[in-house]
């Protein structure tokens, strides 16, 4: 038996359970005959023609943790938060926002499914504040504005994580 009758042997559906084998046919635009890996996150689809999906609940759960990251670290060491972004160590504000960032955190892990999403809006909220805050702080020249740039995209791209996680978890309410 060759690996081309072991590939044409397989059913479908083992495809879908076993992502990381040879395709049986090429990838879109590839030579004829090449043989490729099969790479859900670069094909779009997995083998079974379903779209990969993360579930609203995992991403949810995932942000909780991120949260309680964040949350540590600005509490505990607020003028290392304050030199990373680029600002003037202002603890009492930064400590604030962890707090804040802390609260949503344990919120979200504290709670099952259903009755998180009003701590992912939560964090919705804080990063309104967060991003409001930065943008105040790119006025300052005494800060360093390529960071403070820098913290406001990264900070910019989690609401809008926060924001799709939140509007998934509302709908399923």
């Amino acid at each position: 038996m060759t690996l081309s009758d072991s590939i044409t042997t397989t059913s479908n559906r083992s495809w879908a359970r076993n992502p990381g084998r040879l395709r049986a046919e090429p990838r879109p635009g590839a030579k004829f005959g090449t043989w490729e890996r099969y790479n859900p996150l670069i094909d779009g689809k997995l083998a079974g023609g379903g779209e990969i999906a993360i579930p609203a609940e995992t991403i949810a759960y995932g942000l909780g943790w991120f949260s309680i990251a964040l949350g540590l670290a600005e509490t505990l060491m607020p003028y290392a938060v304050a030199r990373f972004i680029g600002v003037r160590p202002r603890p009492a504000l930064i400590w604030s926002c962890g707090v804040r960032e802390l609260a949503a955190g344990i919120g979200i892990l504290a709670n099952r499914d259903k009755e998180r999403t009003p701590y992912v809006w939560a964090r919705v909220g804080g990063d309104g504040i967060d991003i409001a805050l930065l943008t105040r702080s790119l006025a300052s020249p005494y800060n360093a504005r390529g960071r403070v740039a820098l913290a406001l995209v990264a900070v910019l791209g989690v609401t809008a994580l926060d924001v799709i996680t939140a509007r998934q978890l509302s709908k399923r309410r």
